[in-house]
C-alpha cells in the first residue's frame, strides 16, 4: 500500500493548488513532483529495439501543476524514456487498476550530461498501473508514435524494496 499512498500523495500535491490556490499562486509554475519506486523492468521496446537488458531497477513518476505526468524510465547512468500524458479522470475501474495515463508523447532524454536536447516525439497510448498482490504492482506502457511505430514497457513494483 505504500505505492499506493506516494502516488496518491503526488496526486494530491500537483492538483491541490489548482482547486484551492487564489489566482496569482496559480499563475505561478511550481516544479513537478518527482518521485522513484523500485522494482524491474520487465520489457521496454520502441519499435524493434529492445531496450529492456538496458533498464534500470527504479521506475520515476512526475506530476506536474497543469495535470501532466510522466513515467520514466532509466536506462543505464545517462538515459531516460519518458512516456508523458495525462491522468485519465474518467475511465472504467476496476479493483486492481489504480491509474491510467493517457499519453500524448514520449520523450527521449540524455539526462543531466546530454549534450543533445530532449526529443518529444508524439504518441497515443496509455500507461496503466495495477495491484497484483499486497507487495507487487505492475505499470504497463503501450501504444504508436507519431509514424505508426509501437512502443511498450512494463515494469514491477516491489514495495518491499
Amino acid at each position: 500500500m505504500n505505492i499506493v499512498r506516494l502516488f496518491c500523495s503526488l496526486v494530491f500535491i500537483a492538483f491541490a493548488p489548482s482547486f484551492f490556490a487564489p489566482a496569482a499562486f496559480a499563475a505561478e509554475n511550481p516544479p513537478p513532483q518527482f518521485g522513484t519506486v523500485s522494482g524491474r523492468c520487465l520489457t521496454l521496446f520502441i519499435g524493434q529495439q529492445d531496450f529492456s537488458k538496458l533498464c534500470e531497477s527504479q521506475l520515476g513518476r512526475s506530476l506536474h501543476a497543469d495535470g501532466r505526468t510522466g513515467v520514466y524510465f532509466f536506462l543505464g547512468s545517462t538515459h531516460i524514456i519518458t512516456f508523458s500524458g495525462r491522468s485519465q479522470e474518467n475511465r472504467t475501474r476496476d479493483q486492481t487498476k489504480l491509474d491510467s495515463i493517457a499519453l500524448d508523447e514520449i520523450v527521449l532524454n540524455e539526462g543531466q550530461d546530454g549534450k543533445a536536447p530532449p526529443q518529444h516525439i508524439a504518441a497515443k497510448g496509455s500507461c496503466d498501473t495495477a495491484q497484483e498482490t499486497d507487495r507487487l504492482y505492475l505499470v504497463s506502457c503501450r501504444g504508436t508514435l507519431e509514424k505508426g511505430t509501437t512502443f511498450s514497457a512494463s515494469f514491477q513494483i516491489d514495495t518491499s524494496l
